[in-house]
């Protein structure tokens, strides 16, 4: 993530000039060697492509496996409210999403029933997430709840193709009606649509401090 993420830095935002009078079409000034190395290889940079539209491609990951300062959302865990909570505080990122898995009652078997079909087959691995096996009621109860602690969820179904329906026809209109959710008009990137600011170029930042000196 280190290297990724200076790589979608080493080309200043203005880098691309295409200046017909002079025949350039860059500003060398502009891209910049990132110079990593690591354990087992060295990147010399700056990319091939110019910068990413978005400043930085949104990053998602579990704060436990990758330093907070590299991630906009964590993904955090925990089988019961509280250490969901206790996760969501200490992530340090720009945004957080709980990650829930659910297993639904369906119009052809409760969640319950559907588990036990499920594990006379294969169990449903445990990945110390918080997990809901009930009702759409009952799932829209405990998101009402995550909601004080949390930016989000990512949901994580037992079947989609059982799940999703009772998800879009009875859990979504239930969290608009109590405005837990609301339809907003995709942005133009991932990161409009999050609502994350668009990260200053490192290079650039650096030579705006040091002009300032």
């Amino acid at each position: 993530m280190q290297v990724a993420r200076a790589l979608w830095d080493s080309w200043e935002d203005d880098a691309v000039i295409r200046s017909v009078a002079t025949s350039r079409y860059l500003d060398r000034e502009r891209l910049h060697y990132i110079d990593f190395t690591g354990e087992s290889y060295a990147v010399k940079g700056p990319a091939i492509v110019p910068r990413p539209p978005q400043g930085q491609v949104v990053v998602l990951g579990r704060p436990d496996s990758v330093p907070a300062a590299l991630l906009d959302v964590a993904l955090v865990t925990g089988r019961d409210l509280a250490t969901v909570g206790g996760a969501a505080a200490s992530a340090g990122t720009p945004m957080v999403l709980a990650e829930v898995e659910v297993a639904l009652d369906t119009p052809d078997a409760t969640g319950a029933e559907r588990v036990a079909d499920l594990e006379r087959h294969a169990s449903w691995t445990d990945h110390g997430r918080l997990r809901l096996t009930g009702s759409a009621e009952q799932l829209v109860l405990l998101l009402a709840e995550l909601s004080t602690v949390v930016d989000g969820v990512r949901l994580h179904p037992l079947v989609i193709d059982e799940d999703l329906p009772v998800l879009s026809q009875r859990v979504l209109p239930a969290l608009g009606e109590r405005r837990l959710v609301t339809r907003r008009l995709p942005g133009t990137s991932l990161r409009t649509t999050l609502g994350l600011e668009r990260p200053a170029n490192r290079f650039a930042a650096a030579a705006v401090q040091e002009e300032a000196r």
